[in-house]
């Protein structure tokens, strides 16, 4: 079974399509689009390109996968609860 890298960063980093649209450039129903596939492996090249850069990632990674791309993945998953701890802390 494949992953859907886009997704599962997009989850550790709290994004929504929304969100990922307006840094990309790309339409939201093209983000909701990759989202649903299995990879983003089939989607156009530029817009790889496009989502990869607004992600901080290579358009092999979010393709792909591999250890940097889990290793991104865990270290967005730790910023996202260390600012969720912090905005506990001061309410």
């Amino acid at each position: 079974m494949k992953m859907n890298y886009l997704t599962e960063l997009m989850n550790a980093r709290n994004l929504t399509a929304v969100d990922v649209a307006r840094m990309s450039g790309l339409n939201v129903s093209t983000v909701r689009y990759v989202m649903e596939q299995e990879t983003a492996e089939h989607c156009y090249k530029k817009t790889q390109i496009a989502l990869a850069n607004a992600l901080g990632v290579t358009p092999r990674e979010l393709t792909k996968g591999g250890k940097t791309m889990k290793d991104k993945i865990l270290k967005s998953e730790l910023e996202t609860a260390v600012e969720r701890l912090i905005s506990a802390a001061r309410k």
